[in-house]
C-alpha cells in the first residue's frame, strides 16, 4: 500500500469533535424520518376510514373526521385521527381514534369538557 503522505506533505489528523458532528447529525435524520414516517402514515384515506368504522360500531353518529391528532394518543396509537360525533347518549364529543400498528385495533378517546 502507497503512503501517500510522502507524496502530498504531512498527513491531517481529523478534529477531535467530528465523529460527535456525525452521529449528531445521524440522529437529527432518524428522529426526522421517524416523526415523518408517523405523520404521514397517520394522516391517510385508510387511517379515516378506520377511524369512522370504529366510532359507527360503537354507536357514534354524525361522525366528521376532522385531521389528524399528532400526540393526542401518546405511544400507543401509530394512526391517531381527530374527530367530532354525537355519542350514543346523544352529545355532542370531540376526540381522538387512536388505532395501532400491526395486530391492534382501535381505542376512542374523547376530550373532556373545560
Amino acid at each position: 500500500m502507497t503512503d501517500y503522505s510522502v507524496i502530498f506533505g504531512r498527513r491531517r489528523r481529523r478534529p477531535a469533535w467530528a465523529p460527535v458532528i456525525a452521529q449528531a447529525a445521524a440522529l437529527a435524520l432518524l428522529l426526522v424520518g421517524l416523526v415523518g414516517a408517523r405523520w404521514g402514515c397517520s394522516d391517510s384515506a385508510e387511517s379515516r376510514a378506520a377511524a369512522a368504522s370504529t366510532l359507527e360500531l360503537d354507536g357514534y353518529t354524525d361522525v366528521a373526521i376532522t385531521g389528524f391528532a399528532a400526540w393526542a394518543c401518546g405511544g400507543d396509537g401509530w394512526r391517531t385521527v381527530e374527530f367530532s360525533a354525537t355519542s350514543p347518549s346523544g352529545e355532542p364529543v370531540t376526540g381522538a381514534v387512536c388505532c395501532g400498528a400491526v395486530l391492534r385495533g382501535c381505542s376512542i378517546r374523547t376530550d373532556v369538557p373545560d
